[in-house]
């Protein structure tokens, strides 16, 4: 820890159970930081499904409301996707918005929300279009009146190949536009072109129709997420590349003046896989300030790194966050200007953790010690924890494995 001597010290004494309701748990976490010996409160807030229910996404809000969304499935293999909003310590009742006989649920590929225009909400899913060749399609469905009810669900591309399209990320682009972004399968179709995954975006209205296509990227890695922001400089992308060594570092592109700029890599990690890790970055802005938050086992050490870009494409050197062996499945947000909170799953001891640490955002490497949010499971169903900021909070999701599976969250005062 020689790297990090300057660090603020924030161990972890123990945890004591404090109160239980029919809505929520709360704990207070015994931690001693710079400032002493103090209570770190996380409080476990009930969702409210009905049936078993997993790959849950946050969503904050231009008015700082906080959406969750998951996915719930029956035995009748019918699933249905759902929002809800964070009311004080209590979710809102679940509003459906739509279900289906024929969807894919799937562990890393999870659905996302987003705000745009006045009153605007869109959202994404994955709908099968050949089982035998396990091709499906990105559909989005839009609602024009702040969730209440929904159109026709659409799909943002036109090639019409049964082949893998997914890990979409959505975001606001200008007035009443939005942006999809997604990993795009096609040329998998093609006997002239090399099976290879692209990255590709269209600019979408608000009545659903397309106002304009365009590939980011030729060759990416096949199923790790992607994610982006808007900030006053255009749209960012982070996703894993793909290269022709089968080198697969995270890169970054923007949108601005109607192009995507040459992709660049964030870091050299130099991550040589046959195969794809299916463990895709994170991205958060603040202001024209962007960090990024990625995992590698290149040279077979697995970290979670995070790096920093200050008004510019240039990346600060990346800092490891981890302190044990790591499974990635990273999210990042920013606390305020100085300091952002990464989010990751690691194994201490054959027992397996959501963790969350305070980095502050100028590229010094200094952090505060990590704090355990909640155990949980490694396997693939345990999915992605996934973390937003609200006022005062740091509001979580996950995916709790067992008989069934089941989305849970939890809030902590920062």
């Amino acid at each position: 820890m020689k790297a990090y001597r300057f660090i603020i010290t924030a161990i972890v004494i123990g945890f004591f159970f404090v109160s239980c309701s029919e809505n929520n748990e709360q704990y207070k976490s015994v931690v001693e930081n710079s400032n002493g010996i103090g209570e770190l409160t996380i409080q476990k807030i009930k969702v409210p499904t009905t049936a078993e229910s997993s790959v849950s996404n946050l969503f904050v809000g231009k008015n700082g409301e906080v959406y969750l969304t998951w996915t719930e499935t029956k035995e009748s293999e019918n699933s249905s996707l759902y929002f809800s909003t964070l009311e004080e310590n209590k979710w809102s009742s679940p509003t459906k918005i739509l279900e289906g006989n024929n969807w894919v649920v799937n562990w890393a590929d999870f659905p996302s929300l987003t705000q745009f225009g006045e009153n605007s909400l869109v959202i994404n899913f994955l709908e099968m279009t050949d089982e035998a060749t396990f091709a499906y399609d990105v559909k989005l469905a839009i609602s024009n009146d702040g969730g209440k009810t929904w159109g026709e669900s659409f799909a943002p591309h036109k090639d019409n190949t049964k082949t893998e399209h997914g890990f979409v990320s959505l975001v606001k682009y200008g007035e009443n536009q939005f942006m999809a972004i997604w990993l795009d399968g096609r040329k998998y179709d093609s006997e002239e072109e090399p099976d290879e995954m692209t990255l590709r975006s269209a600019i979408i209205n608000q009545d659903g129709s397309i106002d304009q296509e365009f590939v980011i990227d030729t060759r990416v890695c096949d199923c790790c997420a992607t994610s982006a922001v808007t900030t006053s400089n255009g749209v960012s992308v982070v996703y894993r590349d793909r290269s022709d060594a089968e080198i697969r570092d995270i890169y970054a592109s923007t949108f601005n003046n109607g192009n995507w700029s040459e992709p660049i890599r964030i870091s050299r990690d130099g991550w040589e896989i046959n195969g794809c890790p299916v463990n895709g970055p994170a991205i958060e802005s603040y202001e024209n300030n962007t960090a990024v938050a990625w995992f590698t086992a290149a040279n077979d050490n697995a970290k979670v790194n995070v790096a920093f870009s200050v008004e510019s494409n240039k990346f600060t050197t990346p800092v490891a966050v981890n302190t044990t062996r790591t499974l990635g499945r990273v999210d990042v947000t920013y606390i305020n200007k100085d300091k952002v909170a990464i989010c990751w799953m690691e194994e201490e001891n054959d027992i397996f953790y959501i963790k969350v640490r305070m980095v502050n955002s100028d590229g010094s490497g200094i952090m505060e010690e990590p704090i355990v949010v909640s155990k949980t499971e490694g396997s693939r169903s345990s999915g992605f924890p996934k973390m937003v900021k609200s006022d005062s909070y740091l509001v979580f999701s996950w995916t709790e494995t067992g008989e069934t599976s089941v989305v849970k969250t939890a809030k902590i005062k920062l």
